[in-house]
């Protein structure tokens, strides 16, 4: 029985040295893994740092981007009204000055009024046709003496042809003589 027993307490010694080395491994192991989870939320977290800072930095970039091209556009928009404000004042002359705002209104609704269409006439009956006799006779064009002293004629001046009120005026004669009195409603003027 003794050899039996040697054996015995020998096998019983590796298992246990065999268990504890199994043991020791464990936990060498779950003091790795919690090691790697530690690096790895480090990694992570300076990640979401940089990640932050350099989507911030992405932010501003483009919103300084866009408001200076806003401004540029702001720029360019006011040049452009200046230039069509200029190019107004240039065309109208001092009428767009003297009435202001209210009478540039005024002055459009007048001419909308006036127009032919407004009366309901058709364009062929507001133009004078070449048998009706005019009020006036047309102007003769004039000669000018170039440098070379030849005679050269005159572009057709716009005086030559009637003018909007004369246009107008026919355009009424027209509306009286087809005898359709059509009541003329209100302007309705929307703000």
């Amino acid at each position: 029985m003794g050899t039996l027993t040697d054996d015995m307490v020998r096998l019983r010694a590796e298992i246990n040295t065999l268990r504890q080395g199994r043991r020791t491994q464990q936990h060498e192991r779950a003091n790795g893994i919690q090691a790697l989870r530690q690096e790895v939320a480090g990694l992570r977290e300076g990640f979401r740092i940089a990640h932050g800072e350099m989507a911030g930095a992405g932010r501003r970039t483009r919103l300084d981007f866009v408001m200076d091209l806003n401004r540029q556009v702001s720029a360019l928009l006011g040049a452009v009204a200046a230039d069509l404000q200029g190019a107004r004042h240039a065309w109208l002359g001092s009428a767009v000055t003297a009435v202001g705002d209210r009478g540039r209104r005024q002055l459009r609704a007048d001419r909308v009024e006036s127009s032919p269409a407004k009366a309901g006439v058709t364009a062929k009956e507001a133009l004078p046709n070449a048998e009706t006799p005019r009020d006036e006779p047309p102007m003769e064009r004039s000669t000018l003496e170039s440098a070379g002293g030849s005679k050269v004629a005159a572009a057709p001046s716009l005086l030559d042809s009637p003018p909007v009120q004369a246009q107008a005026e026919h355009a009424a004669e027209a509306q009286r003589k087809s005898g359709s009195k059509q009541k003329r409603r209100p302007r309705v003027r929307s703000k």
